[in-house]
């Protein structure tokens, strides 16, 4: 793969739990080896995807975490969101927490998710970690940092490693890992204007569901949307076969069971 990469530009709409962030953009020249991942990552074979977590020093500092809180926090993430792919419906997708540790990104009041990202890209120990670690994202545990945040690919072409970063916030707890992972499989929170979803979007159906008469929402339903719900740990399915108290947990256009096992693939070949 040839090109530039761009930065990401970050939106950012007032009471929402993350930040939806543009992806980096990569001119892709397509290569006999990305016909190969393709053809190794079928969707539905089993997909495994390498996590590094990470922490910064004002998150071991808070009083919940220490060593031993943030290294529990990072493997309960990575089991937060794989309950969540199986509640889905999603069985052959698993995440592995292959690296913890702290990271020496400077958390303070008023860094930016971006701040966080582009150092996360930038920084040569976080580099070598992930290639000698093969980690397929790397994840970082704020404090000060807000809010969660991730980048959201658009397009087929926006799988690339540089999209595989999020920053979790410690205060959203271990269901925001599982939000902004979901956000680096390209799912979004709604087809509402307020989303600015891309004009024909070659996924349609990667949005989030929320029923008022079931009284819950999935992972990646804002909290500004429906807010007395409660939450459903899992991510949208419009099969008929799924439902939770009853309801539908999807429809036309909140179907991530479709996305995420190809996506998941794609992710899954980042560290190649």
């Amino acid at each position: 793969m040839v090109g530039a990469i761009e930065r990401p530009i970050p939106r950012v709409d007032a009471g929402r739990e993350c930040v939806t962030l543009a992806p980096r953009k990569l001119l892709v020249m397509e290569t006999m080896q990305g016909r190969r991942r393709a053809i190794r990552h079928p969707a539905l074979m089993p997909v495994d995807i390498d996590v590094a977590v990470g922490w910064t020093a004002a998150a071991f500092g808070h009083p919940t975490m220490g060593e031993e809180g943030a290294r529990r926090f990072a493997q309960d993430a990575i089991d937060h969101t794989n309950i969540a792919l199986r509640t889905t419906g999603i069985y052959h997708v698993t995440l592995h927490l292959v690296w913890s540790g702290q990271l020496n990104f400077l958390d303070t009041p008023g860094v930016t998710p971006q701040d966080a990202m582009d150092w996360l890209l930038a920084d040569p120990t976080v580099q070598a970690m992930r290639e000698s670690t093969n980690a397929d994202e790397v994840w970082i545990i704020t404090f000060w940092t807000t809010a969660s945040a991730a980048p959201v690919p658009i397009n087929p072409a926006d799988f690339i490693p540089e999209n595989g970063v999020a920053v979790v916030n410690l205060l959203g707890g271990v269901h925001s890992a599982a939000h902004e992972f979901g956000h680096t499989l390209g799912l979004f929170h709604d087809f509402a204007p307020i989303e600015k979803p891309p004009a024909n979007d070659p996924f349609p159906y990667r949005y989030a569901y929320y029923s008022v008469a079931g009284n819950f929402k999935d992972i990646m339903t804002p909290r500004y949307k429906c807010p007395s719900c409660d939450v459903y740990d899992a991510f949208s399915n419009a099969s008929p076969a799924m439902t939770f108290r009853g309801f539908a947990t999807g429809g036309p256009k909140s179907d991530a069971a479709t996305l995420i096992p190809w996506a998941a693939a794609r992710v899954a070949g980042y560290s190649e």
